[in-house]
């Protein structure tokens, strides 16, 4: 890569988190990666974890790391003169967590702290001109964001860890270490769906079209884990199911089926496959009761949205809810959205 400021374009096309990226070019085609930052950027620390990172109006980048800001020539990849500085030289709260960070198409600058506060940055000093909730600059949009960005467009855009209610688990091993889970996902719309993971954090989604697939074929997949590892018997050619490939194989000696997305991967062996297909009718039966409610979630969930919109402090958002005449202590769906997204 003979231009290595490339490497920072994922700040100014895409959001940064943790410590690692990867190569952007102008037409926003993906290198090779991740890459460690700190192999580049020689001032971060080994074992930095990066909040926030954005790109002035006058070009440099700004990067939130660790309670420290650091500023950087776009072009040389070198720190400028003066940086890092800690949160208290540009007059921020001492031991504030920076959520994200955002400037939009009229110039200026939002750094969204602590979950639900906002402060306006001055890019002429680089010092803070105010102080603010989320929910007054930005109406409408819940506490917590993990991610925000300007496009293209102007448009801004805001993400937030996807929360999940009303989710039913099923192990799929002795240990539980293999599960399955049913649930909704509050989005607009909301939507139904399947997960498979495991207690490491991987999972893979699917939706209810390609869970019915799934079992519809269990007849076929079934069989094909039984074969045998002989001379001139070959391994089942893959499966296709929507979006997703269904490969198999043995580790050790055992048959493995192997789920393959754009997104993430699941193993299970013979036996834990048969521990899903057990469980058909009790997802059938969740599915079909959650896919009832997917429209009164989405009219609550806009429902808290606007009462949130009219409230400035954030401390008193659960009470607010709480005590509107149109919160329902006795509906599992309105003590879940309210605990799950706004408590």
């Amino acid at each position: 890569m003979s231009n290595l400021s490339e490497l920072l374009k994922i700040c100014y096309s895409y959001p940064v988190k943790g410590s690692y990226a990867r190569f952007v070019d102008d037409r926003r085609q993906r290198y090779k990666g991740p890459i460690a930052l700190n192999d580049y950027l020689r001032f971060l620390p080994a074992y930095v974890s990066i909040n926030a990172a954005y790109r002035r109006p006058s070009g440099e980048i700004v990067i939130f790391a660790d309670n420290q800001i650091y500023m950087i020539d776009y072009l040389s990849l070198r720190l400028k003169d003066g940086w890092p500085k800690r949160p208290f030289d540009l007059k921020l709260p001492t031991n504030m967590h920076v959520n994200a960070t955002l400037v939009t198409s009229r110039g200026q600058t939002y750094v969204i702290y602590n979950d639900d506060s906002v402060t306006l940055l001055n890019e002429c000093d680089m010092t803070v001109n105010g102080y603010h909730t989320l929910q007054s600059i930005f109406p409408g949009i819940p506490p917590f964001p993990t991610l925000a960005f300007r496009y293209i467009d102007g448009s801004l855009y805001f993400l937030h860890k996807l929360v999940r209610i009303l989710e039913r688990r099923y192990p799929l091993t002795v240990t539980g270490y293999k599960y399955l889970t049913v649930g909704i996902d509050v989005k607009f719309p909301s939507v139904v769906t399947i997960v498979l993971g495991d207690c490491h954090g991987k999972e893979m989604s699917l939706s209810p079209t390609v869970w019915s697939e799934l079992v519809e074929k269990k007849n076929v997949i079934l069989p094909l884990l039984q074969y045998e590892e002989t001379k001139g018997k070959r391994t089942p050619p893959p499966m296709y199911i929507g979006d997703v490939t269904l490969r198999f194989g043995r580790i050790n000696s055992i048959p493995m089926l192997r789920l393959d997305s754009s997104s993430s991967k699941v193993t299970l062996s013979k036996s834990t496959v048969l521990n899903l297909f057990n469980l058909e009718y009790c997802v059938n039966h969740l599915i079909s009761s959650f896919n009832a409610v997917t429209d009164t979630i989405d009219k609550k969930f806009s429902r808290l949205l606007n009462i949130a919109t009219n409230v400035n402090d954030s401390t008193k958002l659960p009470r607010t809810i709480y005590e509107n005449e149109s919160f329902d202590r006795n509906d599992i769906i309105d003590c879940e959205l309210i605990a799950l997204i706004f408590g």
